[in-house]
């Protein structure tokens, strides 16, 4: 085998003759011939391990930064995007069991809107606007794409929003309250009132139920995995609990930030695309000990935040893999070169001396056996 790539000259080591020795331009080695074809085999190697990121993409560059927005873009909530569920548990003294009695309590659910109206004497006034979003008891179909993680729930026991409403369309947050056209989510656990409503069970029973009992908001949390190409949200279920009571009323307020990623996923040129999620922060609450006029016994508003948090991953490109072969090769070749260098030399001088030698003794053997070969005539001579 190494007799035949020596025919062919294949030997990236072999040393230049100066006299071009028998019609050959090179003196090969059998030595160097061998670390030849590791050499390209080395390289072949390199071809198919720096060439695999560019299908699989498994390491992509990552960076992930917040930014303040003035005007965040706004945010649809949808089953896919915003999966959310709420409910009553009972106080510990009576089990924690998941309840749902509307002579007890009501879920409450409204899309807050408020609008400002600037007059052409340059005042400014605010329309309040409060629009009703139907719920219902939950079912797995209100989770989307999410739904495995709300399987081991009691959804019976549950509110979800219903996926058509009556009185909208979308149910979209936007804006920021006081400066811009403003849209949020308002979620209200409301005490029932036997003297608004006489089909309220007796004040003392409704006090029993609530006194310590908790309240449970259920949806998904986002975290992104840089690793994963096609699904980078790797969404989780987690859960808001407070303690709520008759004679405490608690507000909170719970910002929706956007999350977006951006993938630059070309193989030779910059090509991104960005995908976005919603990403709920926890709750901040407010106590007020003062019962609320209304029957409130916890109201929560969801609305956008002003921080976007954006992760950018960049996949390795043609030209990088090129790059890195180039390097890589560049690097091993030339330590073989200084390794190689002078044994290929040693070769290379050991191969003409014996040649010489074996061409002298051979002229002397014939001298002596008589056997002096005559000069053969060419062409035009007599």
């Amino acid at each position: 085998m190494l007799r035949k790539f020596k025919e062919w000259q294949v030997d990236l080591f072999a040393v230049p003759i100066s006299l071009n020795h028998e019609g050959r331009h090179k003196a090969n080695s059998r030595h160097g011939i061998f670390l030849t074809v590791l050499f390209v085999g080395f390289i072949v190697w390199s071809v198919y391990s720096l060439s695999h990121e560019l299908f699989v993409k498994k390491n992509p560059n990552t960076i992930n930064y917040d930014s303040f927005v003035e005007t965040p873009a706004p945010m649809e909530l949808t089953r896919d995007s915003f999966p959310f569920a709420f409910g009553l548990q009972l106080p510990i003294m009576q089990g924690l069991t998941f309840f749902k009695d509307e002579q007890i309590f009501k879920p409450d659910v409204k899309l807050v809107v408020f609008n400002i109206i600037k007059g052409s004497d340059g005042s400014v006034t605010k329309e309040r606007v409060l629009i009703d979003i139907d719920v219902e008891a939950c079912r797995l179909e209100h989770f989307g794409e999410s739904w495995p993680s709300f399987t081991n729930l009691p959804l019976e026991m549950l509110y979800c929003i219903k996926p058509d409403q009556s009185n909208l369309d979308k149910i979209i947050v936007k804006g920021i309250e006081d400066f811009t056209n403003y849209q949020a989510l308002n979620v209200a656990i409301v005490k029932c009132d036997k003297t608004a409503d006489p089909s309220c069970k007796s004040d003392d029973e409704v006090k029993e139920k609530l006194t310590g009992a908790w309240l449970n908001i259920f949806y998904t949390q986002s975290a992104i995995n840089p690793q994963n190409f096609t699904q980078p949200n790797q969404r989780f279920r987690t859960t808001f609990a407070s303690m709520i009571t008759p004679s405490v009323y608690k507000s909170a307020v719970t910002k929706l930030n956007h999350l977006n990623v951006i993938s630059d996923d070309g193989w030779l040129f910059e090509t991104k695309k960005t995908q976005n999620y919603i990403k709920m922060n926890a709750p901040t609450e407010y106590l007020d000990l003062t019962p609320s006029e209304y029957g409130f016994l916890w109201n929560g508003v969801f609305e956008i935040s002003q921080v976007v948090t954006t992760y950018e991953r960049k996949y390795t490109k043609l030209q990088t893999v090129l790059a890195q072969i180039q390097g890589s090769a560049a690097t091993v070749i030339l330590i073989l070169v200084v390794v190689l260098q002078p044994y290929s030399q040693v070769k290379f001088n050991e191969t003409l001396i014996n040649e010489l030698f074996d061409v002298k003794i051979k002229k002397r053997d014939d001298k002596k056996k008589g056997k002096i070969p005559r000069k053969i005539k060419q062409k035009g001579e007599i």
